[in-house]
């Protein structure tokens, strides 16, 4: 019974230092600046079925 199994997407990402963003970043500016400063990057799924 209940839903479907479905999945949980996260992506981890190593940066070489720590990163200033202003209050009012969009998701488009983060992803910017990993696009340019990431060193590493992984991702992790999570599957959830009740």
């Amino acid at each position: 019974m209940g839903d479907e199994a479905h999945r949980y997407f996260f992506r981890l990402c190593a940066l070489p230092a720590p990163v200033s963003l202003p209050d009012e970043a969009r998701a488009d500016d983060v992803h910017d600046v990993l696009d340019e400063q990431q060193i590493a990057s992984g991702t992790l799924v999570g599957l959830y079925q009740r």
